[in-house]
């Protein structure tokens, strides 16, 4: 996504390709984000964020 600002353009990542992005870098820090990324996903699907899988 895409969103003009008086200053330039921001690039905004959806969701999935911060996930998706998050996943391919593999540090320990983004896959307890990704974690965390997922759970915000179930919760926006109407989920909970206390599902056992990731």
């Amino acid at each position: 996504m895409e969103i003009e600002l008086p200053i330039g353009k921001l690039l905004i990542l959806d969701l999935d390709t911060l996930i998706q992005a998050k996943e391919a870098m593999g540090r320990p820090h983004d896959i307890i984000t990704v974690q965390h990324l997922k759970a915000v996903k179930r919760t926006q699907a109407g989920g909970t964020s206390h599902d056992t899988q990731p």
